[in-house]
This record gives structure tokens, sequence and C-alpha cells, in this order.
């Protein structure tokens, strides 16, 4: 059965969130960094004028970061929990984004099998030309300093499906 998720984070200080209603099957990952990034890009100039973003108008609002890298990492945390819980019977496919523009014949093979759907040549074929052929990095729209990137990449160390992550990393 496929889901969506709610979470709610109660305080920055509270445990991560909480968990209202869970039926995850799915989890597209990005490197966190740039996921940050974007979040902060909608917050600075609205969904409607993200074309500032994009032409290279950086970010400086180091408050705002460090907010939004709590947030994010409260989400992660949250599908750790899932995933680390015994008492819920949750499979959960990971599929990192590098790995699906490097090889999206082989990941979405992966995908296919593991909702047991039949996977088709054509079917693949369809998908693969619509993958874009590059990550965008949106960490660099945004000014980092030393110990935000030290914050964001200790919290990523701490849960396994983001360990290949880093500030420098190219996924």
């Amino acid at each position: 059965m496929l889901c969506t998720y709610i979470i709610i984070a109660k305080s920055r200080s509270a445990w991560p969130c909480t968990l209202l209603h869970i039926y995850l099957k799915l989890q597209v990952l990005r490197n966190p960094v740039d996921t940050i990034a974007t979040q902060m890009a909608y917050e600075t100039f609205g969904e409607v004028d993200r074309s500032k973003f994009k032409s290279h108008v950086l970010i400086n609002h180091s408050e705002l970061l460090d907010v939004k890298i709590d947030a994010i990492m409260c989400c992660y945390e949250a599908i750790h929990h899932m995933q680390s819980n015994p008492n819920l019977d949750i499979e959960i496919h990971q599929l990192h984004l590098a790995d699906l523009i490097r090889d999206p014949y082989k990941e979405m093979r992966k995908l296919c099998n593991f909702f047991e759907v039949e996977c088709f040549d054509w079917y693949l074929d369809a998908c693969a030309g619509l993958v874009q052929t590059k990550l965008s990095k949106s960490r660099n729209q945004v000014i980092w300093s030393k110990e935000l990137i030290r914050k964001a990449e200790e919290n990523m160390r701490k849960l396994p499906f983001l360990s290949r992550y880093s500030f420098t990393s190219e996924d």
C-alpha cells in the first residue's frame, strides 16, 4: 500500500518528530545539503520566484539555514526511526537520486522488483528518457559557515542511509 507520511516537529528540542500516519514505501534520497538549500530557496524567494535561485543569487541567512538543517534532519530521523522500529512492519525502498541519474535502467528495475511490477523494456526506455542528466547542486547557492557544514555532516553521519553524503560529495 502506498501512502504518505506526516511528520510534525513539536519543537527543536523535542524528540525529532511525532509520527502520525506511516505507510512509506519509497524514499528518494538526494544529498541533504542540497535538499536544505532548496528549502532555503522556497523560504527566501517563494515558490513563484525561484528563478532568482537559479540565477546565481546567493542566499546568506545563517539563522534560517540552521532551522532548515534541524527541520530536514528531523524528517530523516523520523524515517530512520520507522525503519529501525521492530514493531513496525515497514519495508522501505531507498532510491538515491544520484544512482538513478547514473543508471536509470538499473534503478528502475530495482524499483519495479521492489513493488513486484513487471518491468518492460519500453517502460524502462520511457523512464530513462525522463531522468535529468545531472544533479542540481543547490548547496552552492547558499552561503554555509564552517559550523553549519559541520552540523549538517555530523547529522548525516548518524543515519546509515545518509552516510554516503557530505558537503563536498558529488552525489
